[in-house]
Formats: structure tokens, C-alpha cells, sequence
């Protein structure tokens, strides 16, 4: 992970000439063990670097925009995470290639290595404990069988450790508390996925409530009613919400309000546009109920990013 790092910062000036701005490669932390990452463009990119650690790892990888990849030569593994994924993974050993693409790129991670990841050993879950059972005999480890999708309170976290204000050892002391948030909340979700039935999903309704994702993704700014996706793939009411909240953890309506959030802050911090401009923009005719849904996802007002 250091090295995929290194290669993006190295590249802001030697791919990038024309605008080294198009791409942003952040180390929020990097310290004992923990490593605290974003890696951002507003542009078109596709990016592939190989990187090789021998040191067990443990990875909390959140996709908010674009398709992020990971490739294990040795075992001939390949994870993928699309848009508003993420998943919670240990590697005893890595040797391959990661890569982005997409037309925007907005991803965060964590990486630790053992001195780090081992106060985080717990078995109140059975998820959790299966995951460390595995851990502890030096084996590949995923929370879930499969990628995630983003919680709004999961978005909410990664925004606070993405934007924090504190210094000196505070400003440890902030991240390593948000960070064990961060892996209770994958861990909870992880337990609740487990718990549902998908297996009576038939491949063709998984096939459209992955439209149904598409249609609220396309249409996030427009007003959308359950009624509008049904029409649009064929489902009905009660296939949608169920099938909806089973394949995905969140409610259509959750989705949509994360999706809405999230451009909400990728307008307020990378555009000039006033607060009840991007409140307008979102449908709502009233900026302080845009003030409030957004301080209640986030945890603070949009003014904080503005100042």
C-alpha cells in the first residue's frame, strides 16, 4: 500500500503536467503501524501500479466514486470494489497490482499492520470471530463474502477523518478513536448481512435491483419515487424495498440521501457555490432543512466546510 501511495504522489507532476491538480493522494496519518489515505480526481483516470509487502496487513477500503481494484499473483485473487463500496480485509502477503478507474475517483483507506490491528480482536461477533480465527492462522480474511455497500453513518465517520482539526497527539488520539468506530460499524454490518436471506433472490430480480441502484445513481438529483423505479425494472413495490435492503444493508431511500450528501459535500468543498445554492440544487426549497439532513449524516453543519 506504501508503494501504491508513493507511486501516486510521484505522479501528481510526471503524469499530470498540464493540470497535477487532477489527481490528490493524501497521507492524513502515517504513524506505528497506521496509515490513513485518500485518493481523489475530479477527471477521468485509470491508474495501475504494482506493489509487493510482506508484512500482515489488515485494509478498510471505502470506494465512494469510481471502480478500485486489487490483484493477488500469488493466488491468482482479484477484489474489486464499484462506486459506494468497501470492504475490511487482512493479507498475511501481497504481491500484485492495484489500480483505479473511473470517471471521477474518490476513495479513502486504512492500512495496519499487526502492533495496530491486534486491539481490535475481538469475538462478540460470530463474523468477527471467524475473520480473526482466520487472521491468527496467517490466512486471507474478509469481514463479508462479498463488498459492502457505504452506510451514510460509515460516510459520516470517513468525512470526520478526512477534515479533522485537531494537532499533535489530539489528532492521534481522534483518529485512532474514529478508526475503531470505523471497524465496529463494517464489523455490525458485516453481522446484519450475514442474517439476511439473499439466496431467495432469484438471479433475475438480483439482475434488477442492481437497475433499480443505477436508476436512483442516474437520477439523484431528480425526484424519484418507488413507483418510478418499479416502472423502470420491472418490479414491484414490496421485490423492491425487501430485495432493495437485502442485496445492498440500506433502504432505496437511504441510498438516494447518501448519494444526495455526498454531492452536496463534493459541491461544497470543491466549488465555490454558497450553501442554499447546493441546498436548492438537491430539490430542497428550504436551506435550513438541507443544513440540518446534512449535519445530521455528517455530524457537523456545511458551513464547517465553507469556513
Amino acid at each position: 500500500m506504501e508503494a501504491y501511495l508513493d507511486f501516486l504522489q510521484a505522479n501528481l507532476t510526471n503524469l499530470f503536467i498540464e493540470n497535477p491538480n487532477d489527481l490528490n493522494a493524501d497521507v492524513h496519518l502515517s504513524l506505528g503501524g497506521l496509515e490513513i489515505f485518500s485518493v481523489s480526481s475530479q477527471r477521468h483516470q485509470w491508474l495501475s501500479v504494482s506493489d509487493c509487502y510482506k508484512e500482515p496487513t489488515l485494509t478498510m477500503y471505502f470506494s465512494f466514486e469510481g471502480i478500485c481494484m486489487g490483484e493477488d499473483r500469488r493466488n491468482a485473487s482479484l477484489t474489486t470494489l464499484q462506486t459506494n463500496q468497501h470492504i475490511l480485509s487482512f493479507s498475511p502477503y501481497f504481491e500484485g497490482n492495484y489500480s483505479i478507474r473511473g470517471q471521477r475517483i474518490n476513495s479513502f483507506g486504512v492500512s495496519m499492520t499487526a502492533p495496530f490491528f491486534r486491539r481490535f480482536m475481538l469475538d462478540d461477533l460470530n463474523c468477527l470471530e471467524q475473520f480473526w480465527n482466520k487472521v491468527n492462522r496467517n490466512e486471507e480474511a474478509d469481514i463479508a463474502p462479498q463488498p459492502l455497500p457505504i452506510t451514510p453513518q460509515q460516510a459520516a465517520i470517513v468525512s470526520e477523518l478526512q477534515h479533522c482539526v485537531y494537532r499533535g497527539q489530539m489528532k492521534q488520539l481522534f483518529y485512532e478513536s474514529k478508526i475503531a468506530e470505523l471497524f465496529l460499524s463494517q464489523a455490525q454490518q458485516a453481522e446484519s448481512m450475514t442474517s439476511l436471506k439473499k439466496s431467495t433472490l432469484s438471479s433475475r430480480e438480483k439482475e434488477q435491483l442492481y437497475m433499480a441502484r443505477e436508476y436512483v445513481e442516474a437520477n439523484m438529483l431528480h425526484p424519484i419515487s418507488l413507483r418510478n423505479i418499479c416502472q423502470a425494472t420491472g418490479l414491484n413495490d414490496f421485490k423492491l424495498k425487501k430485495g432493495f435492503k437485502a442485496l445492498f444493508g440500506v433502504t432505496v431511500f437511504e441510498y438516494l440521501s447518501n448519494l444526495r450528501m455526498r454531492h452536496a459535500h463534493k459541491l461544497l468543498t470543491d466549488t465555490s457555490s454558497p450553501v442554499f445554492e447546493v441546498a436548492y440544487s438537491l430539490g430542497y426549497s428550504d436551506p435550513y432543512n438541507f443544513t440540518k439532513a446534512f449535519k445530521r449524516h455528517f455530524g457537523y453543519l456545511p458551513s464547517k466546510l465553507k469556513a
